[in-house]
C-alpha cells in the first residue's frame, strides 16, 4: 500500500509501530573525502528493484532474478473503447507500482524520468561499474511498454494512452489489487481493468510526464522510434483540453510541473519544443516533478519550498512516508546541478548504517541491511520474506531526529514498502557518488549476490548515447580481432611517468590507427590485473594520457582497444616479462570406483525412488494452490523442493514400506497420499584402475614489440568541393564555441579536404591556435564535446 506523497499519517508512528531492536551503535562523523559506503556495490545493487517489479511476458528473459516470472499475460490483448471505436492493445510489461500488482503512468513517470537523468548526467557510473546495459534494459522495457499503450486510430493519430492497469474493481481504485497478497506469478484474473486519457478524459499530467520518459530514452538510448512516440502523446496532450485524473491512489494537484518535464527532454533531444520553468509547491516527487525538469537543464530552479523536521548525518526529515526517497530526490536534483555533494555523501552513508540505530536500509548490501520489504513477490502473502529483494530502498525512518521510528517488518507499509518512485532519486544519489568519490570502489561477485542469474554480469561496455549528430571526419581502422597483439597497431611510451604511489600518470603514443580512435574504448591492466582509471584522454593528437589508480609502482600497464591487446607502457623499473618457461610434469592416478545398485519393486507406483533417499508423487494435481505448500509423511514435516505444488513434487525422508504423505495448501486443503517402497536385490561392484599420465606445458611469456612510430597523419577528405572556411585565434569561449555548434547542428558543411600531422582536434584543446581550422575540425570537436559533457551551451 502506498499513498500520496504529501499525506501525514493520522495515526503517529508512535502507536503504530515499535522501535526495531537493533544494537545502537555511535554515530560516525562523515567528511566529503571519507568513502563509507562501496558505492559501485551500491549502484549495482540498486537496480535490481527494477528486476523485482517487472510484469508481463517477458519476465522470464530479461529479470536477473531467478525467483521471478512472466505473470499478467492476459494484459497481451486487450479491447478498449475510445470515442465509440474499439481498439485492440497489448499493455504486458511495464512495472509494478510498488509492492502491488498495479501499474500507474503517473509514479512510474517520474521515476523512470528520474532514472534517465540520472544515466543523463552521471552516465560515466554505470559504464564504469559495468551497469550500463543492465540500466539499457530496464529502461527499453519501460520505453517499450509505454509505446505500446499508446492507442492510434487508422489515420496513425494518437486518440488514447493507457495510464492504469489492474484493479478489477468498477470504482478502479486498486483495492482489488492491493486485497490480492499473493505473488504476482499467482494472481489470477481474465482481464485485469484499465484507464485511458482520451480527449474527453485528458489524463494531462499522466501523458505529459509518459512523454518525458520516452523522450529521455531516445536521449540516452539513441532509438529514434522512442522520441517519435513521446512527440506523439506530447502533441496529444497539448491538442486535448487540461485536466488532471482523480486517481484515489495518485491524485496529482497539476499538470504543469509534468509539462515542464516532458519539454525539457524533448528539448534536449532536438529542440523542437521550448522549455518552460515551472517551480514544484512541495518537495520533489511523483506529483511534483518542476525540480526534476530543472535537472535536465543543470538548475535548481524548479525547487519548492517543503518544511524539515529534522536533520541527522545530511538526512532531512520531510515527511514520514518515503522518507529516505524525498531526502534522496532532493539530494540528487542538487548533484545534477552540481551542488551540495558533500550533504549528498553524508545522506548516502546515513542511509548505508551512519545513523544511530547502525542500519543499513538497502535490502541485502550487508549484515545489518533491512529485510522484509513490504513486497508480495517478495513475500507472497505479506507474512514472512520468502526472497531477498535485492538492493530496494525501503521507505525509511517514520519520525524525525537522530532516536526515530521504524520497525523492519513485512506489515510495516509506511516505513517498509518499496516502490519505482522511492528507488529512482536513490539510484540517481548513487551514481553521483561513484562519479564523485567512488574511483577505486569496485563492483560485488556476481556469483555472491542471492539468487541472481548474472544476465548482466557482463555487461557495461554500452556508453551513453548522444543522439546522433551530423559531423565530418574520417573513419577509424580498428585492430584485427584476435588476442595478440598486430606490430600494426601499438602505444609507445612517451616522456617520463608521474608517481604518486597509488596513482601512477603515463603517457603513450598510439599508432597503427586511421582516424582518431575514442579513448573511452580503450581498458588497462596492471600486472595482468584490471585497473580502473579516473583519467584517460589525448592531450594533444596522438598521445594518451592515463591516470591508474594502482599501488603497484614499478610494472606494465597492458593497453586494449575495444578488448584487443594492443601494446604495453612500462613505468617505473617494471617490465613486462620476456621469458619461456617448459615444464613437464608426470602424474600416477590410482582410482578406485564403487557401485552400488538398488532395484526398487512396483514400476507402476507413483514412488519409483530407492528408500532411505527420497520419494517424488508424479504429476499430482489434486491441488489448485501454485505454492506454498507444506507436506508431511507419516506426520513429520519434510521439505518442498519441486517447481510447483501442483506439478511433480520430491520430499526427502527415510520411508520404509508403507507411508501416508500428506500435502496442505495456503488454504488449510489437505490430500493424503499412501505410498509402498519396496527395496528389492542390492548390487555393488568395486572396479580399481591405475592410470599415469606424462604432461608437458610449454609457458611463452614475450614482451609485445611496439612501433617506433611516434606520430601518425590523418587525412579525412569530404564528398563537398567549397574551400575550408578559416578561424584564426582561441576559440575555447563559450559564445563562439556556441556558434560553431550551431553550424555542426545545422549541417552546414563546407570542409573540403584538411590535413592534420601528429594530432586531432577532438580533444577541445585547440592548441594550434595559429593554424587555420575549418569546418571538418570544428565537427570533430563538437563531437568530442557532445560525447564528453552532459550539456553544451548553444547560442543563436
Amino acid at each position: 500500500m502506498k499513498f500520496k506523497a504529501k499525506l501525514t499519517a493520522i495515526i503517529t508512528s508512535a502507536t503504530m509501530l515499535t522501535t526495531l531492536a537493533i544494537p545502537v551503535a555511535s554515530p560516525t562523523t562523515v567528511t566529503a573525502a571519507t568513502n563509507y559506503v562501496n558505492y559501485a556495490k551500491a549502484l549495482q545493487y540498486s537496480l535490481y528493484l527494477f528486476d523485482g517489479n517487472m510484469c508481463g511476458t517477458g519476465v522470464d528473459e530479461h529479470s536477473d532474478f531467478s525467483w521471478r516470472g512472466d505473470c499478467h499475460t492476459e494484459d497481451a490483448n486487450r479491447q478498449v473503447s475510445v470515442n465509440g471505436t474499439n481498439y485492440t492493445v497489448d499493455v504486458s510489461g511495464g512495472y509494478h507500482d510498488a509492492g502491488d500488482h498495479m501499474k500507474f503512468a503517473l509514479p512510474a513517470g517520474q521515476a523512470f524520468s528520474t532514472l534517465n537523468l540520472a544515466y543523463y548526467k552521471f552516465g560515466s557510473a554505470f559504464t564504469s561499474t559495468g551497469q550500463a546495459n543492465h540500466f539499457k534494459t530496464i529502461m527499453e522495457y519501460e520505453a517499450d511498454y509505454l509505446s505500446r499503450c499508446i492507442i492510434k486510430n487508422t489515420q496513425g493519430n494518437v486518440v488514447g494512452f493507457v495510464v492504469q492497469v489492474g484493479d478489477n474493481n468498477s470504482d478502479q481504485t486498486g483495492n482489488a489489487d492491493h486485497q490480492s497478497l499473493v505473488a504476482p506469478e499467482s494472481q489470477q484474473y481474465t482481464k485485469r481493468d484499465i484507464a485511458v486519457a482520451t480527449s474527453s478524459n485528458p489524463c494531462s499530467d499522466e501523458v505529459y510526464v509518459s512523454a518525458a520518459v520516452l523522450a529521455g530514452a531516445y536521449v540516452n538510448l539513441g532509438k529514434p522510434e522512442y522520441l517519435t512516440a513521446a512527440k506523439a502523446l506530447y502533441q496529444f496532450a497539448e491538442s486535448n483540453s487540461k485536466g488532471i485524473r482523480n486517481c484515489p491512489f495518485y491524485g496529482s494537484g497539476d499538470w504543469n510541473d509534468d509539462r515542464s518535464l516532458a519539454q525539457a527532454w524533448i528539448n534536449t533531444a532536438d529542440g523542437s519544443v521550448n522549455y518552460e520553468t515551472v517551480k514544484d509547491n512541495w518537495c520533489p516527487n511523483w506529483d511534483n516533478t518542476g525540480a526534476f525538469a530543472s535537472a535536465v537543464k543543470g538548475s535548481t530552479a524548479g525547487l519548492g519550498s517543503f518544511t524539515v523536521s529534522s536533520t541527522v548525518n545530511g538526512f532531512d526529515f520531510i515527511d514520514a512516508w518515503g522518507s529516505l526517497r524525498l531526502a534522496s530526490n532532493v539530494q540528487f536534483v542538487k548533484a545534477c546541478a552540481n551542488q551540495d555533494l558533500a550533504k549528498t555523501q553524508q545522506l548516502v552513508d546515513f542511509i548505508f548504517g551512519n545513523n544511530s540505530k547502525n542500519i543499513t536500509f538497502q535490502i541485502g548490501y550487508n549484515n545489518n541491511s533491512a529485510k522484509n520489504a513490504h513486497h508480495r513477490a517478495a513475500a507472497p502473502g505479506m507474512a514472512t520474506t520468502k526472497n531477498t529483494l535485492l538492493g530496494a530502498l525501503v521507505g525509511g525512518p517514520e519520525s524525525s531526529g537522530a532516536n526515530f521510528t521504524y520497525t523492519d517488518e513485512v506489515k510495516n507499509y509506511q516505513g517498509n514498502e518499496v516502490a519505482l518512485d522511492y528507488q529512482a532519486g536513490f539510484v540517481g544519489c548513487l551514481a553521483a557518488m561513484v562519479a564523485t568519490y567512488g574511483a577505486n570502489d569496485q563492483i560485488a561477485d556476481y556469483s555472491s549476490l542471492p539468487a541472481v542469474r548474472g544476465l548482466y554480469k557482463d555487461g557495461g561496455s554500452t556508453e551513453p548515447v548522444t543522439p546522433p549528430v551530423t559531423t565530418g571526419g574520417g573513419t577509424v581502422t580498428e585492430p584485427p580481432t584476435t588476442n595478440t597483439p598486430s606490430t600494426q597497431y601499438g602505444i609507445t611510451k612517451t616522456g617520463t611517468e608521474d608517481d604518486w604511489g597509488d596513482v601512477v600518470r603515463v603517457y603513450g603514443t598510439v599508432t597503427g590507427f586511421s582516424g582518431q580512435p575514442d579513448v573511452d574504448d580503450f581498458t588497462y591492466k596492471v600486472g595482468g590485473q584490471a585497473v580502473t582509471t579516473n583519467f584517460a584522454g589525448f592531450d594533444d593528437g596522438t598521445t594518451l594520457q592515463i591516470q591508474v589508480n594502482t599501488s603497484v609502482n614499478n610494472s606494465y600497464i597492458e593497453v586494449y582497444y575495444k578488448g584487443v591487446l594492443i601494446g604495453y607502457i612500462e613505468y617505473g623499473t617494471g617490465k613486462a616479462p620476456a621469458t619461456t618457461t617448459t615444464t613437464t610434469t608426470t602424474t600416477t592416478t590410482t582410482t578406485t570406483t564403487t557401485t552400488t545398485t538398488t532395484t526398487v519393486g512396483d514400476k507402476d507406483a507413483p514412488v519409483i525412488t530407492p528408500a532411505s533417499v527420497s520419494i517424488q508423487i508424479g504429476e499430482y494435481t489434486v491441488l489448485t494452490a501454485n505454492e506454498d505448500v507444506t507436506w508431511t509423511i507419516n506426520n513429520e514435516n519434510y521439505a518442498y523442493l519441486g517447481q510447483k505444488a501442483a506439478r511433480s513434487v520430491r520430499v526427502t525422508g527415510d520411508v520404509a514400506g508403507s507411508a501416508i504423505v500428506t500435502a496442505t495448501d495456503l488454504a488449510g486443503n489437505k490430500t493424503t497420499v499412501t505410498i509402498t517402497v519396496t527395496a528389492l536385490a542390492t548390487t555393488t561392484t568395486t572396479t580399481t584402475t591405475t592410470t599415469t599420465t606424462t604432461t608437458t606445458t610449454t609457458t611463452t611469456t614475450t614482451t609485445i614489440p611496439v612501433p617506433t612510430t611516434t606520430s601518425t597523419t590523418v587525412t579525412v577528405t569530404s564528398s563537398s568541393t567549397p574551400p575550408p572556411a578559416t578561424l584564426v585565434g582561441d576559440i575555447d569561449g563559450d559564445t563562439q564555441v556556441g556558434k560553431i555548434a550551431d553550424v555542426v547542428l545545422l549541417g552546414k558543411h563546407v570542409a573540403s579536404k584538411i590535413t592534420l600531422t601528429g594530432q586531432n582536434l577532438a580533444n577541445a584543446n585547440c592548441d594550434t591556435r595559429s593554424s587555420a581550422i575549418d569546418v571538418a575540425d570544428l565537427q570533430a570537436l563538437i563531437r568530442y564535446m557532445l560525447k564528453q559533457v552532459n550539456s553544451l551551451p548553444f547560442s543563436g
